[in-house]
């Protein structure tokens, strides 16, 4: 039986629209989905892998290499894998469906280990795409049938910092492999939807993007 596998990733504390968070939303939903797989059980996906990585670009990558080491060691033949990194944005009032990365770090302050890029390609690669398309299929499908539950929008502009910087990265690394993709979600702070209901959304958004993949 054919099944969606999920490996999720999310930031831990940083300052968002000039706050620092007590908690980043990202941080309390990859905890929750650690803990909630009797939650998931008759699903048609499973949670295999979920950590929350630093707010550095060398985290990003480290926590980006340890979702695929999982992914190599879990996978079978049939499944079907999503990389869904999940973000905070203090603009967001809903869950947004980032549908492009770019090859450009653009930040001129300190990540957590200090790197200030300035203005950069994330990769030198000669393949490397300028703007690089979720492969996902029908992206505005997805977030139609999760409209049909939670307000749900896309987005062609996920920023420049950290959260199209993983994104690009699992993008360029999806696109090697068979039956993977690669997606990025922002989330709101718990201000405009609460803890308890963006857990609830996310729940229903794995089960949505997993009925989206493999109808």
């Amino acid at each position: 039986e054919r099944r969606v596998v999920f490996y999720v990733s999310g930031f831990g504390v940083f300052r968002c629209s000039g706050e620092m968070l007590d908690i980043n939303p990202t941080d309390y939903l990859v905890q929750q989905l650690s803990e909630c797989q009797d939650e998931l059980a008759g699903e048609s996906f499973v949670v295999k892998f979920a950590k929350v990585s630093q707010v550095s670009a060398i985290d990003a990558l480290q926590t980006l290499l340890a979702l695929q080491s999982c992914y190599n060691n879990e996978r079978r033949k049939d499944d079907v894998s999503i990389f869904l990194h999940l973000g905070v944005s203090g603009k967001a009032k809903e869950f947004t469906l980032e549908q492009f990365a770019y090859n450009e770090a653009e930040w001129d302050t300190p990540d957590t280990k200090g790197w200030i890029p300035g203005k950069q390609k994330i990769t030198q690669e000669i393949d490397a795409p300028a703007q690089f398309p979720c492969q996902i299929p029908e992206m505005n499908a997805l977030k139609d049938l999760q409209c049909t539950q939670f307000p749900c929008c896309v987005s062609d502009d996920p920023g420049r910092y950290l959260c199209n910087y993983i994104y690009y990265n699992s993008l360029m690394l999806t696109k090697k492999e068979v039956n993977s993709f690669s997606l990025f979600v922002h989330v709101p702070l718990f201000g405009e939807i609460p803890a308890i209901e963006q857990k609830t959304q996310l729940l229903c958004l794995l089960s949505n993007l997993s009925k989206h993949i493999l109808d």
